[in-house]
């Protein structure tokens, strides 16, 4: 039996749409929007995850809003609703058509409103068969899908979370003028433990114009600014090295790039070396709309992972068959291969860069007990053995590393 695992997701790309609101102040009512979800609840967790992403970055945090939340939600339940022949004819997961059951707008400008938000808004929509958490990390390390994510002028958010179809729906917004110029870059200036590859599968794909695509390349490197005063960032030039050494990468730009206008993608053209330390440099000039050009010039440094180390497993099941999710410590592995044993038989199995995991076992649901888990990252050149136990615990199916 074969299903599509975690590494074969499809992301879509961030729709903005600019609908700018004018007053200072936030007023009693607009306060009243911002939520706190619930303890252990995905959304919870998924703002967590995004949350971080900002803290070291230096940026204001998100805060739930209601509209937004609504909004996403709304969006996600159309998504899922969709038949074959309604995903096939639509022309983006981020438009919906009017007469289809669960349309509330055609665009995300039409959705906020209906839903009463009126600010700048954007959208990231992660469509595949894994956890909300996953989904916040896969749109992360995509590079299109990582703006909106460091954008500090971006302060409310809402999530549609529809864990039975595996869509996740992002909609980001600020009631205020979006007028931070400030260059964010990631990974940002003595990071440690950044991830050393990707794998080429966003859409619109950053590495379209270098004829590269469903590849393994290096961790995307970003340089953006999230203000709607600066038209472009014009790209003058960049470099890359390690020990001295020019590591080659694929530039993206407004120059080469009809998608890029905030931002500058350094994507590596191999993976990265596990444990090196990368110096960037980057040269650039932020354009504005009557044409003024300012230069900056910013270096920095970050260093890759050196170590293959799985954080915790997570036991799922799709159309009652379990599968079991591993979550590495640092960052996502795209090479990640591993098996799972049971009593000196192999259940269950997955190879790199293949699109489905192949289960090898009798019955679809794993039985309770003891396993050994293998999981080995030619990237990383490493591979490790853990036990892996599958137990009920207060009523529920669980597994457990140990």
């Amino acid at each position: 039996m074969r299903r599509k695992p975690f590494v074969g997701i499809v992301l879509l790309i961030i729709a903005a749409f600019l609908a700018m609101a004018g007053c200072a102040g936030v007023s009693r009512e607009e306060a009243s929007m911002t939520f706190a979800a619930p303890d252990g609840s995905d959304e919870a967790r998924v703002l967590t995850i995004a949350n971080d992403y900002r803290r070291v970055l230096g940026l204001p945090p998100f805060s739930l809003h209601r509209q937004l939340s609504s909004a996403a939600q709304a969006h996600a339940a159309y998504l899922s609703g969709l038949n074959a022949k309604q995903r096939d004819a639509a022309v983006s997961a981020h438009r919906e058509t009017k007469g289809v059951e669960g349309y509330t707008g055609e665009t995300l400008g039409d959705r906020a409103e209906f839903f009463g938000y009126s600010g700048a808004v954007a959208e990231g929509v992660a469509r595949g068969d894994f956890l909300p958490e996953h989904a916040i990390i896969a749109l992360f390390d995509a590079p299109y899908h990582r703006l909106e994510f460091v954008n500090p002028n971006y302060t409310d958010i809402g999530f549609g979370i529809r864990g039975d179809a595996r869509v996740t729906v992002i909609n980001y917004g600020s009631k205020q003028p979006l007028a931070n110029e400030t260059v964010v870059v990631y990974p940002y200036p003595g990071q440690r433990d950044v991830g050393t590859s990707w794998h080429v599968r966003e859409t619109p794909n950053p590495l379209a114009t270098f004829g590269i695509d469903d590849a393994i390349v290096g961790y995307p490197i970003s340089v953006s600014v999230g203000s709607s005063r600066v038209r472009e960032l014009r790209f003058i030039a960049a470099s890359l090295r390690l020990d001295g050494r020019e590591i080659p990468f694929f530039a993206v730009h407004a120059g080469n790039d009809r998608e890029s206008k905030g931002n500058i993608f350094l994507i590596p053209q191999k993976p990265l070396q596990p444990g090196g330390t990368y110096e960037v440099t980057v040269e650039a000039d932020k354009v504005y709309g009557d044409e003024k050009a300012e230069r900056f010039r910013q270096i920095w440094r970050f260093t890759t992972q050196r170590d293959l180390e799985i954080k915790h497993a997570i036991l799922d099941n799709y159309e009652g068959v379990d599968f079991v999710l591993f979550e590495p410590a640092v960052n996502s592995i795209p090479d990640l291969e591993y098996t799972l044993d049971k009593d000196g038989r192999r259940v269950r199995t997955k190879s790199a860069f293949k699109k489905s995991i192949t289960y090898r076992l009798d019955a679809a649901v794993l039985p309770e007990g003891d396993y050994r888990l293998h999981v080995a990252s030619r990237m990383l050149g490493q591979e490790k053995d853990y036990r892996l136990r599958l137990a009920t615990i207060n009523g529920k199916r669980a597994v457990f590393l140990e």
